[in-house]
C-alpha cells in the first residue's frame, strides 16, 4: 500500500495493488472530527465539492485498514474512536457469533456423518426416525402415556447431557456453553414437544421445555460417583464375569437410572416393562467383544463347561437385577402378571444366543462379534411367537461353539 498523503488537506489517496490492477481509491475524512464518521447527518452537511467522494466509503474493510495506518492527528482519533467502539460492541456481539459458528460446527459434523452414512443406510435411519415420530404422535394422546414418554426423553438428555465429552472444550472457549448445550437439547426435542401441542398436552409440553433449557445448566458430576459405585459393585461380580465387570463400568449409569425411573413408574402398565427392555438391550451391548485366548485358558473349564458356566451366572445376575422389577409390578398390577414374566424369558433368551453366538464364531484374530447375527437374534426374539425359533438357532450356536473352543480348551477334556 502506498499513501499519498497532503499537507493539512482532507483528501488523501491511496493505491492498493492486487494481482490483476491498481485501483485507486479516494477516502474522504469529511471533518476534523472524528465522531462525524458515523454521525447519520454527515452527507447532508458535506459541501457539494466534496460529496462524490462520500460514496466511495463503503468498504469498511479498506476504511479500518487505512485508518489504523495514517500517520497523524486524525489518525490517532480514528484509533482511538474505533477502539472504544469496539470494546463497546464487541462484548454484546461475540458470544454470539461464537453460539452461531458452534452450530454451524454441528451442521457441518451431521452432514458429514450423513454422507459416511451412505443413501442405503440414511434411507434406513429416516424410515426409523419417522417410525418412532409416530410411535410418539399416537402414544402421547393419552396423558399417561404422554408423561411416561417425556420421563423416558428427559431421562435420555439427562444421560447424554452427564456423558457428552465436548463441555470442557464449550467452557473453555465460549461463556455461552450452558446456552448451547440448553439449545441442543430443546432442538433435539422439537418432535416430541410439537406431539405434546397438538394433542393439547400442555402441561407436559411446557414441563418439557423447561427441562431442556435448564438441564443444560445444571453441572452432573457422575464421573467421580461412578467410579466409587464401580468400585464396590466389582467386588460382588465373579472374576469370570469379565463381560458384566465392563459392562457395569460402560454403563452403570444408564442401568441405573433405567432401573429406578422403572420402579418410580411402576404404577404405569407399560413402565416397569419399558424398563427391562432397555436394560436387556444394553445388556445385549455387553457380549459385543470377545476375550483373549489367555482369559478362556484362565477358566480351566473344558468347551462345554465354560459355556453352562457363562449361561448360569449370567441368569444369575439378570434374574437378581429385575427380580424387584418383576415383584413390584404383580404388586400394582397383579392380573397383568405374565407380563413382565415374558420380557423376562425372551430378554434372556436373547442374552443365551448373543453368549453362544460369541464363541461360535470366537477367534484369537477378531475382537468384535459380528453385529449382522446379533441383529438376526434381536430380530427373531422380539417377533412375536418366534421365541421357539431362537431357542433351536441358541442350541446349534451351543454345538458350534463348544466344536469352536475345541483346540483352545482341549487340555480339560
Amino acid at each position: 500500500m502506498n499513501a499519498n498523503n497532503t499537507d493539512d488537506t482532507d483528501l488523501r489517496r491511496f493505491y492498493i495493488s492486487n494481482n490483476q490492477a491498481h485501483v485507486e481509491f479516494h477516502i474522504f475524512i469529511i471533518c476534523v472530527n472524528p465522531r462525524h464518521l458515523c454521525h447519520p447527518r454527515s452527507f447532508e452537511t458535506a459541501p457539494l465539492s466534496i460529496k462524490r467522494y462520500i460514496w466511495l466509503l463503503t468498504n469498511l474493510d479498506m476504511i479500518i485498514s487505512v485508518g489504523y495506518r495514517v500517520k497523524s492527528y486524525r489518525g490517532v482519533q480514528f484509533r482511538i474512536w474505533a477502539t472504544q467502539v469496539l470494546k463497546e460492541y464487541l462484548p454484546k456481539f461475540l458470544p454470539l457469533s461464537l453460539i452461531m459458528i458452534y452450530f454451524l460446527i454441528r451442521w457441518k459434523q451431521t452432514y458429514r456423518t450423513m454422507l459416511q452414512l451412505g443413501i442405503f443406510r440414511l434411507a434406513i435411519l429416516l424410515v426409523l426416525c419417522l417410525f418412532v415420530l409416530a410411535v410418539m404422535y399416537e402414544a402421547s394422546k393419552q396423558t399417561q402415556n404422554a408423561a411416561l414418554i417425556s420421563g423416558v426423553w428427559a431421562f435420555l438428555i439427562t444421560f447424554i447431557h452427564a456423558k457428552r465429552s465436548d463441555k470442557i472444550f464449550l467452557h473453555i472457549n465460549t461463556d455461552s456453553d450452558k446456552l448451547i448445550c440448553s439449545i441442543e437439547y430443546f432442538v433435539l426435542s422439537i418432535p416430541l414437544i410439537i406431539c405434546l401441542f397438538l394433542h393439547r398436552q400442555w402441561l407436559i409440553a411446557i414441563g418439557l421445555v423447561f427441562f431442556c433449557f435448564g438441564i443444560g445448566f445444571i453441572k452432573i458430576n457422575w464421573k467421580k460417583q461412578q467410579k466409587t459405585i464401580n468400585t464396590r459393585l466389582q467386588q460382588y461380580i465373579p472374576s469370570g464375569m469379565y463381560e458384566w465387570k465392563a459392562g457395569m463400568r460402560q454403563y452403570l449409569f444408564l442401568l441405573v437410572t433405567v432401573w429406578v425411573l422403572g420402579l418410580c413408574t411402576a404404577f404405569f402398565v407399560a413402565g416397569i416393562p419399558v424398563a427391562m427392555f432397555i436394560i436387556g438391550l444394553l445388556i445385549v451391548g455387553f457380549y459385543a467383544t470377545n476375550e483373549s485366548w489367555q482369559m478362556l485358558l484362565s477358566y480351566q473349564k473344558n468347551a462345554g463347561k465354560l459355556l453352562f458356566y457363562k449361561i448360569k451366572q449370567h441368569t444369575i445376575f439378570y434374574s437378581v437385577l429385575n427380580l424387584p422389577l418383576i415383584i413390584l409390578f404383580m404388586i400394582f398390577h397383579h392380573e397383568l402378571w405374565y407380563i413382565p414374566v415374558i420380557v423376562f424369558i425372551i430378554l434372556l433368551s436373547i442374552h443365551i444366543y448373543c453368549i453362544v453366538l460369541k464363541y461360535a464364531f470366537y477367534s484369537r484374530d477378531r475382537n468384535t462379534v459380528n453385529p449382522i447375527f446379533v441383529m438376526v437374534g434381536l430380530y427373531i426374539g422380539l417377533i412375536p411367537l418366534s421365541t421357539p425359533a431362537l431357542w433351536i438357532l441358541s442350541v446349534y450356536l451351543f454345538l458350534k461353539a463348544r466344536t469352536n473352543l475345541y483346540p483352545y480348551l482341549n487340555d480339560y477334556n
